[in-house]
């Protein structure tokens, strides 16, 4: 029961980190909204410190059959480049492979990522 429930955590966990990189990366209709935004933020917190090392962060994304992943993916490793960090995206070979996906995320786990 509990190996379920760690998983179902991981699982939710990367669906946010999903929908949080797609919110500020899949904004390419609006670029100069999210550079206005951006300088604001930036106005009122500083700059965004420079990492002390170079994090690994796994990313699991359905599939890369689909635009739409293809598209997420595009946005993690622009944010690995902006950030300084070093991302991996891994997906199985179609939406339908759910036992490849939870291969792939059991393997990340295993790997000790820095976040997933």
């Amino acid at each position: 029961m509990e190996g379920i429930v760690m998983t179902k955590r991981v699982v939710f966990i990367v669906c946010l980190l999903s929908l949080v990189i797609a919110s500020v990366y899949g904004a390419a209709a609006a670029p100069s909204a999210f550079k206005k935004a951006q300088a604001d933020i930036i106005g009122k917190m500083g700059e965004i410190p420079k990492p002390s090392r170079a994090y690994r962060i796994g990313a699991l994304e359905i599939t890369l059959a689909n635009p739409f992943w293809v598209t997420m993916k595009d946005g993690y490793v622009a944010a690995a480049k902006d950030f300084g960090f070093k991302v991996d995206v891994l997906a199985a070979p179609s939406e339908s492979d759910t036992a490849g996906q939870l291969n792939f995320l059991e393997t990340m786990v295993d790997k000790k990522y820095d976040a997933l």
